[in-house]
């Protein structure tokens, strides 16, 4: 299949339909690291094209911002959705939006809300309906996570700057995190740190030390899961 004609690519897919297409730096970043053996949540990209397709095909009418789907089983089919057996987060991946996404911060929806998912899906897909390049979305497992954050990746030598987030009650921390050598053992106190130390070292391995500048994680209490990467060149 052409990549111009593909609906989906699963996350870990090779790189050429990424690049060929023009999907957003996020996206692709994430794909490589699921390649490079990182700890991602599975998901796919949904492709900017599958809603043309959808509207040639009848099944979705669209007005302004009012969206009509008149068969949304084969809409999911289309998708690769139809067969969920986890809940998802649906996160915008467009080409236009600069550093703001996509974020591990959508909703949780259920494998048994197929009607749930459809408006979360063109409710994410409408959101940018201003924008007159790529619309693509990614689709990830939601993690039940126990805390969260983001981490400025140090320059050089420097620590890494963690925000650490505790998800139920939102209090906010920033340690400075040691970077680890290549087969360095975690040095922080704190198990969360020490995990998120390890997947920094991982993302210096995979990408090389002056690429990323930027990550955010979600940590479960036994893995500390990458959602995010930011080139070190990307937007503000």
């Amino acid at each position: 299949m052409k990549p111009e004609d593909m609906n989906f690519i699963r996350f870990g897919s090779r790189e050429k339909p990424y690049k060929k297409l023009g999907v957003a730096p996020k996206a692709q970043l994430l794909n490589l690291a699921v390649r490079a053996g990182l700890p991602v949540p599975n998901g796919i990209v949904i492709l900017d094209g599958v809603w043309a397709r959808l509207q040639e095909w009848g099944v979705m009418a669209v007005d302004g911002e009012d969206v009509h789907v008149t068969n949304g089983a084969f809409l999911l089919e289309v998708m690769a959705l139809h067969q969920l057996k986890r809940s998802v987060v649906v996160l915008r991946a467009f080409s236009e939006q600069g550093s703001e996404g996509p974020q591990h911060s959508g909703l949780p929806v259920a494998p048994d809300d197929p009607e749930r998912l459809i408006r979360t899906l063109i409710a994410t897909w409408q959101s940018g309906a201003e924008q007159t390049t790529r619309r693509d979305m990614i689709v990830m497992e939601y993690v039940a996570a126990k805390r969260k954050g983001h981490v400025q990746l140090g320059i050089g030598d420097s620590a890494d700057s963690a925000t650490i987030i505790d998800w139920s009650t939102e209090q906010t921390t920033t340690i400075a995190l040691p970077q680890l050598s290549r087969w360095q053992r975690p040095t922080a106190a704190q198990p969360v740190a020490r995990r998120l130390q390890q997947l920094l070292r991982g993302v210096r391995r995979s990408f090389g030390r002056k690429h990323i500048a930027r990550i955010e994680w979600v940590d479960d209490g036994k893995v500390c899961w990458l959602v995010r990467l930011d080139h070190a060149d990307a937007p503000e």
